[in-house]
């Protein structure tokens, strides 16, 4: 227990730097007048973001797993196609391999559902909300990826849309008239978004294969491109 603790607090210590684009979660109150800035803004504010990051090789690993962790390969060297199409997309990458923490909530259905039951796959982790406009923007694009991948390479890719503070009404609701077929999961009391230091919306973390985190992008994309669709055919490769 006393371990989750230090992780936890070493994670938000280190995401409290990052500047977010998008939209924030402190103040989602009038957000429609205040969230959303110019495509150009946004590349400007995920610009700085990447300059103030702090490297992720100074968090420590999810208690439990230090060994695995210790004993892995360097799998945080990456190929140069893949550095250049997470360059393309404004994805900040770690400079160490970290393992993304794992967590507990509940989809749409009532079913149970683990982060650490997708190793194998590679994972599109979303933080959003419903009142978020940039997170609405982009999920058009993210479905597109979904479909694009899973045509491809099966059920080996998969999108988990983690919901910021909102109960399942809303969600439904909101899901209603939406062309969505990606997993969601309930966060009421945003205890996902607080393990990852979510601060702001939409942010996405990329999360390889063997559990490991690839990279974070912060404020939405246009997640239908060919860097996209690239980047994700490497790291199913993997």
């Amino acid at each position: 227990m006393f371990k989750k603790v230090i992780w936890t607090g070493l994670l938000l210590a280190f995401f409290a730097v990052w500047q977010f684009s998008g939209c924030s979660k402190k103040s989602n109150e009038g957000n429609s007048k205040t969230a959303g800035t110019s495509s150009k803004q946004t590349a400007g504010a995920a610009k700085t973001s990447a300059n103030s990051q702090t490297p992720l090789n100074k968090m420590k690993t999810n208690p439990g797993t230090e060994k695995s962790v210790n004993n892995a390969a360097p799998e945080n060297v990456l190929s140069a196609n893949i550095k250049q199409y997470m360059k393309k997309l404004q994805i900040q990458a770690p400079i160490k391999s970290v393992e993304a923490m794992d967590f507990t909530g509940v989809n749409l259905n009532g079913e149970t559902v683990k982060l650490s039951d997708y190793r194998g796959k590679v994972v599109f982790l979303n933080f959003w909300a419903t009142w978020c406009p940039w997170c609405v923007k982009e999920m058009p694009s993210m479905q597109t990826l979904l479909e694009k991948m899973q045509k491809t390479n099966g059920k080996n890719f998969v999108i988990l849309a983690v919901d910021a503070g909102e109960s399942k009404s809303q969600v439904v609701k909101w899901l209603k008239d939406k062309n969505l077929k990606f997993d969601f999961v309930l966060d009421p009391k945003s205890q996902i978004n607080g393990m990852y230091g979510v601060r702001g919306l939409p942010s996405t973390y990329i999360v390889r294969k063997n559990g490991r985190i690839l990279g974070r992008a912060v404020g939405a994309r246009d997640w239908a491109t060919e860097a996209s669709y690239k980047l994700f055919e490497a790291l199913l490769k993997e």
